[in-house]
């Protein structure tokens, strides 16, 4: 299917969705339907992630390290408040074409359905279907090869009022996990989970919850290491304390502190226990400026591609400056620490495993010169220093897009 199709097929079932919305939605309660288009471009001086004074190999078809790239999209989403539900979606398709290492080329399709429900005053939840796809980053495939990674979630969040300021609560999330590079399908996953908790709500909406979570991991493509075949499958219990204040209009703090436990039944070395969690603070220091920071200790993320779980440990900052009406400005600086402990070549061979240092820098000016029109000028610098050879490297990239919508 060619990209204008595919694009012109997009916004006819974003329309149909909203056509198909509930009789009668539009006179319980308030609905949008948006469409937005968009262009954009992006220069990566380092595309490959590779060391210093490295090129890429000759057989690629060019040994330039930087290229540009151009990507066009087109967005629709959907709100509808019936009564006391809300339907919502958004839709993504976006094509993004290389000029000179064009066999990376790719589409992708991103969008979510969910359905807010309520039912009397005692239940309510959220059921959501959900797909991204991204190409994944040379700085964790360390090869030539494009790889589209793709993460599809169907997950049901309930919750029942059984006090005045007591609720329980229980969910479900399904995952997979898919890449379309053969030399990462190893990593390919599904992964089921349930959780079970009791949240206490305060009339200002302040919450504490403590929750029990089970997961159950299983990777189809079995991994052949030092002369064996490894099956990946993981068990996983979290147990968490989720809180939520907001002391004044101008801040917010989010955290869940968790103490989490995998078990690897295979490989029992690679095994890992320990706190997890994140802490998250917004302030708003004045109308105009504000900052977001940001304390994190996590454990696996589906983008990792080198090994079945990475622990990052992170800091980061987040500051914003609304110059004007029509133009803000927007940064953040952040400093990881990854370290590659679920690598079954680290397990079975008792070889050091991965550890890398990560510092990712952005800056962004957006301005919308009318209503529908944004503009948004961006600048990235990354840089990694790892134990492992060949691994270390530094990068800029800049960008350049322009959007319109529809409403």
């Amino acid at each position: 299917m060619s990209i204008p199709t595919r694009i012109a097929t997009l916004v006819a079932l974003a329309s149909a969705a909203s056509a198909l919305l509930p009789a009668g939605a539009e006179a319980d309660g308030p609905h949008a339907f948006t469409v937005s288009t968009g262009v954009g471009l992006n220069y990566d001086e380092n595309l490959f992630r590779l060391p210093s004074g490295q090129s890429p190999p000759s057989g690629l078809g060019a040994t330039s390290r930087g290229d540009l790239a151009w990507n066009v999209f087109v967005d629709a989403a959907f709100r509808v408040e019936p009564g006391r539900q809300v339907l919502r979606g958004d839709l993504n398709l976006a094509t993004t074409r290389y000029a000179r290492y064009s066999f990376l080329n790719y589409q992708s399709l991103n969008g979510i359905v969910a359905d807010d429900w309520r039912l009397g005053g005692l239940f309510s939840g959220t059921l959501s279907y959900e797909q991204r796809q991204s190409v994944s980053s040379f700085a964790d495939v360390h090869n030539f090869q494009r790889n589209l990674n793709t993460v599809r979630a169907l997950t049901a969040d309930n919750e029942a009022w059984v006090l005045p300021d007591w609720h329980v609560t229980a969910g479900y999330s399904g995952t997979t996990v898919e890449n379309s590079n053969s030399s990462v399908s190893s990593s390919n996953l599904q992964e089921n989970a349930f959780d079970a908790g009791i949240k206490y709500l305060t009339s200002r909406n302040n919450y504490l919850r403590l929750a029990l979570r089970e997961a159950r991991g299983r990777y189809p493509n079995a991994e052949f290491v030092a002369g064996s075949i490894i099956d990946n499958r993981y068990d996983q219990t979290d147990i968490g304390l989720d809180y939520y204040q907001a002391p004044t209009g101008a801040s917010a703090l989010t955290a869940r502190i968790a103490y989490t436990s995998r078990r690897s039944p295979e490989l029992p070395q690679r095994d890992f226990s320990g706190p997890t969690g994140r802490i998250s603070w917004d302030y708003a220091a004045t109308g105009k400026t504000g900052f977001n920071l940001l304390l994190r200790r996590e454990i696996g993320a589906y983008t990792d591609l080198v090994t079945n779980y990475v622990v990052t440990e992170a800091v980061s900052i987040a500051p914003y400056w609304r110059l004007t009406a029509k133009v803000r400005l927007d940064g953040s600086y952040e400093r990881q620490r990854r370290d590659y402990r679920g690598d079954p070549q680290f397990a079975a061979t008792g070889q050091p495993r991965e550890v890398d240092l990560l510092t990712l820098a952005r800056l962004s000016v957006t301005y919308e010169p009318a209503r529908r029109w944004r503009v948004v000028a961006g600048w990235q610098y990354s840089t990694r220093s790892s134990n492992q050879n060949g691994l270390n490297f530094s990068d800029q990239s800049f960008s350049l897009n322009a959007q319109y919508t529809w409403d």
